[in-house]
C-alpha cells in the first residue's frame, strides 16, 4: 500500500511535469520540486496512515 501511494505520488509528478508540461511544475528546480513533495512521500512511506496498511 505504501509504495502504490508513493508511486501513484511520483507517477502523477512525472506526468505533470515532462509529459502535460505543466508550468508550476516545470519552472520548478529539482531542489525546489524535492522539498515540495518530498513531505508527501515521507508521509506515505513512514508515518503511519490511516485504514489499513500492509
Amino acid at each position: 500500500m505504501r509504495l502504490s501511494l508513493a508511486g501513484s505520488q511520483l507517477l502523477g509528478v512525472v506526468t505533470a511535469r515532462y509529459i502535460l508540461k505543466i508550468p508550476p511544475l516545470v519552472n520548478l528546480s529539482l531542489d525546489e520540486l524535492a522539498q515540495t513533495v518530498g513531505p508527501t512521500l515521507d508521509h506515505y512511506l513512514m508515518d503511519e496512515l490511516g485504514g489499513h496498511v500492509h
